[in-house]
């Protein structure tokens, strides 16, 4: 477990390393030239036909064994660049039918310099490869450039290790310079794990379909290696590494048939990448990406939001300080415009608001506060200035009452929406639809009386007559009176009430009849001496 773990270490020591630089570039900086150093990528150049995409090999020791299908359809991974057909003939240094000797004149090519690599900064330019005389260099001239390479073994497959100009051997690993066989320096995945993790470079020897007969001696796969080189312009070839049990020679090698690979570098002045800090404007990181140097940052997360507050609500602007081409880490901060933010208070004045109402809901996440109690005819609501709607569905109800619209006072005021609910243009909107108001406001509904019609009749004319029919506002009090004609008298109301004159509370359309009758009267007649007669009444 231990040991798992200082692997694990390891390991991510690499991996920030890496970070460091260009995506696919190994840690370890080698010198080509006494004045220039390159960094080798993380494996063989690859390539896929059938969508022209270039990447690098996921592991150094790793490389293709599908040696013969070059057809422009084929969706697997090649290493073989001698030569080409279909898919990438226009990417091949010389044609398939010859010699690269016979073809070095305007049709070689440096796939690093020329294509985008994906997994290696996806930017044409970055990297390239090897002159002859920068192996030469690399090789044999470096400082302790002899003891800095030996033939390997990587998880099965021979090839050659190359060890960095500054170069710290990982403790309990060995390296022994030019055995002259791939059995001594024998790596698990784990082992070179850390060998790479300290700079070291592996080239695979894969040079070959199958086993030849050559005038170099008989080569396999796994035996003898073969390493492309154009010149740093990629104006002519000059010139690549090859090596096999026993020697190692940046020379001119080339063979018809042969797969020679190429493993690009990148040189140390490109081998930059910076790390882009994204924050919101409360300090807190958003993301953390990584430019190649002097290429133009961006971001591509979610837009940034800020909460809005009783105040303002915002909007995401842009980034300070101005996203400018990369040439060191740095951060930038996520910026927002401030809309002010008013609370309206909807006050029935008398009457309720609907609770089906969807006062203040659109459009969504511009509310703080909505208040649910609408039996109390009254709703707060706060807005963004510009998100104020009108309230088509929360138009307030009164019995008796017809809406008149939304004013700034209960009795008089100023109209900022209409007895619709829309918003009318004035102190509070202007001709654009825009909220111009500038500070909290309550609202109060206005209301308009419904008139009702009153009927007032006498039920017999003769008898008597009533008074108080009319039109009338809801609410108001009104008198009506019943008048009976000579030797009537007025009975009662045709509801049964017998108030006379009667005050109404109008409250709707009505109708009242007055009920009269005759009045009844007694004659006694009597006589004022019985012994002289008597008195009689006849109805007439």
């Amino acid at each position: 477990m231990k040991k798992l773990i200082l692997l694990l270490i390891a390991f991510m020591a690499s991996i920030e390393i890496i970070d460091a630089g260009v995506q696919g570039a190994l840690p370890g900086a080698f010198s080509v030239s006494a004045t220039e150093k390159v960094y080798f990528s993380q494996g063989n150049l690859q390539y896929q036909a059938s969508t022209n995409t270039w990447r690098f090999a996921e592991g150094q020791y790793s490389y293709s064994t599908t040696n013969n299908n070059r057809s422009a359809t084929y969706t697997g991974w090649i290493d073989n660049y001698c030569y080409g057909n279909s898919g990438y003939s226009s990417h091949s240094p010389w044609n398939t039918s010859s010699y690269l000797t016979t073809n070095i004149s305007g049709t070689n090519y440096d796939w690093g310099v020329y294509n985008a690599i994906s997994n290696g900064g996806n930017k044409a330019g970055l990297w390239r490869t090897l002159t002859q005389a920068e192996w030469v260099y690399l090789i044999n001239t470096r400082a302790n450039a002899s003891s800095r390479r030996g033939q390997a073994s990587v998880n099965g497959i021979n090839g050659l290790v190359l060890l960095p100009d500054a170069w710290s051997k990982p403790s309990g690993i060995s390296f022994t310079a030019n055995p002259g066989n791939y059995t001594t320096n024998v790596y698990t995945l784990s082992q070179w794990a850390q060998m790479e993790a300290a700079g070291a470079v592996f080239l695979p020897a894969a040079g070959y379909f199958s086993t030849t007969s050559t005038s170099y001696g008989t080569r396999d796969v796994g035996i003898a290696g073969y390493y492309w080189s154009s010149t740093y312009s990629g104006d002519a070839i000059s010139g690549g590494l090859y090596f096999s049990k026993t020697s190692i020679s940046p020379s001119n090698h080339y063979k018809t048939e042969s797969r020679l690979n190429v493993r690009l570098v990148i040189d140390s002045d490109k081998n930059v990448a910076y790390t882009i800090t994204w924050k919101n404007w409360d300090g807190t990181t958003l993301a953390t990406t990584s430019v190649l140097k002097d290429a133009t940052p961006s971001y591509t997360g979610s837009t940034p939001t800020r909460p809005s507050t009783a105040e303002y609500a915002y909007t995401f602007s842009g980034w300070t300080p101005a996203i400018t081409a990369a040439t060191a880490n740095k951060t930038y901060t996520a910026t927002y415009t401030s809309t002010p933010r008013y609370t309206i208070t909807f006050n029935a004045n008398g009457g309720l608001i609907p609770t089906n109402g969807n006062m203040g809901n659109t459009p969504s996440g511009h509310i703080t506060t909505l208040s649910t109690d609408r039996t109390s005819g009254t709703v707060v609501v706060t807005k963004d200035k510009t998100h104020f709607q009108t309230m088509t569905n929360d138009c307030p109800s009164r019995e008796g009452y017809t809406f008149a619209g939304w004013y700034t006072d209960p009795t008089s005021g100023v109209q900022v929406y209409d007895n619709t609910g829309y918003r009318v243009v004035g102190t509070y909107w202007n001709n654009e639809g825009k909220w111009i108001g500038t500070s909290n406001v309550t609202l109060y509904a206005h209301w308009t009386p419904i008139p009702y019609t009153i009927t007032v009749n006498s039920s017999s004319v003769s008898q008597g007559t009533a008074a108080g029919g009319g039109t009338y506002d809801y609410g108001i009090n009104h008198q009506i009176t019943a008048t009976p004609n000579e030797c009537y008298r007025f009975v009662q109301w045709s509801d049964g009430n017998t108030d006379n004159p009667r005050t109404i509370t109008i409250t709707g359309d009505a109708t009242y009849t007055a009920e009269f009758e005759q009045m009844q009267y007694t004659i006694e007649a009597q006589s004022a001496d019985t012994g002289q007669g008597s008195a009689t009444v006849t109805n007439p």
